[in-house]
């Protein structure tokens, strides 16, 4: 298979292009990056099986690199999803895999209204697509997350939690979601104009999450409870205050009220879709935080 990627040398586009090169040998992707760009973190393939190629998806020059690629599979924000759509479709390009976000199901999110509409529009185009969302996204110390999380863990005996901590969660390990991806595109003909959350093996409250990554750690943390008003008066004041600098976040404070646990039985169905435990999961995390140097 010839494959578009977008996103690909992000922290689940490169977990996705190391399996989607290793699972056969004449696999082969072409990869959009913008000229600023790490690259770092994308795999070495020899024999030319990565074509990288520098632009902005919103460019009309984009349709040309997708030219004579099999599928698509964009990684990258789904707020730029719209501009895929038509760069596929002058391209030619009819099989399509969007990565969204299960944050479209959220009460709190102020983009969930426009990823909703984000989807429609998908939904509503002549493309043969395949919706996929992922949950929060761990794994390592390009995670936006739980790598903070485990760094404080690993410094301090006390943790502040906004509200009671018993919102469920139901983070995904970014290995086990890339090889949901890849398995998506190896079922392609089960997954046409279908929609899957791609979540860890089982939700969790805050509490539990906080507690078992503390345990791996080998960390005796003591849990201090902040109340929901208060804390969320403290994170709109921060915001006043401080801004994008701010360290607390009213919309997160919200969210933890929000119980974020999303089913992945049709991915199983469709496709064979199967994550790990987060026990299991956060202690790869915290090797390779250890193995890199962030954490003791």
């Amino acid at each position: 298979m010839r494959l578009f990627v977008t996103g690909g040398a992000g922290h689940t586009g490169c977990n996705f292009l190391r399996l989607f090169l290793s699972d056969n040998d004449k696999n082969n992707a072409v990869v959009l990056v913008k000229p600023t760009t790490d690259r770092s973190y994308l795999p070495k393939a020899g024999d030319n099986r990565i074509e990288i190629v520098e632009g902005d998806i919103r460019t009309e020059s984009i349709s040309q690199f997708m030219s004579g690629c099999d599928a698509l599979m964009h990684i990258a924000h789904q707020t730029l999803c719209p501009a895929i759509v038509d760069q596929a479709l002058k391209s030619g390009v009819r099989r399509v895999f969007f990565v969204t976000t299960t944050g479209v199901f959220s009460k709190f999110n102020d983009l969930s209204n426009e990823y909703k509409q984000i989807e429609n529009q998908i939904r509503q185009s002549n493309l043969d697509w395949t919706i996929l969302r992922p949950t929060m996204i761990f794994g390592s110390e390009r995670d936006a997350n739980l790598h903070k999380l485990l760094r404080y863990l690993n410094s301090y005996s006390v943790f502040p939690v906004f509200g009671d901590g018993n919102g469920l969660m139901q983070p995904v390990y970014v290995g086990d979601l890339a090889e949901g991806l890849l398995l998506a595109t190896k079922n392609g003909d089960a997954t046409v104009r279908k929609e899957y959350n791609l979540s860890g093996e089982a939700p969790l409250t805050y509490n539990n999450l906080v507690k078992v990554a503390a345990k791996e750690l080998n960390r005796n943390v003591r849990l201090v409870h902040v109340p929901y008003a208060v804390s969320l008066a403290l994170s709109m004041a921060a915001e006043t205050v401080l801004g994008k600098r701010s360290p607390i976040v009213s919309e997160q404070v919200r969210r933890l009220k929000e119980n974020k646990a999303f089913s992945w039985s049709e991915a199983r169905s469709d496709f064979g879709y199967s994550p790990g435990t987060f026990v299991d999961r956060i202690h790869l995390e915290v090797e390779r935080l250890r193995a890199v140097g962030l954490i003791a």
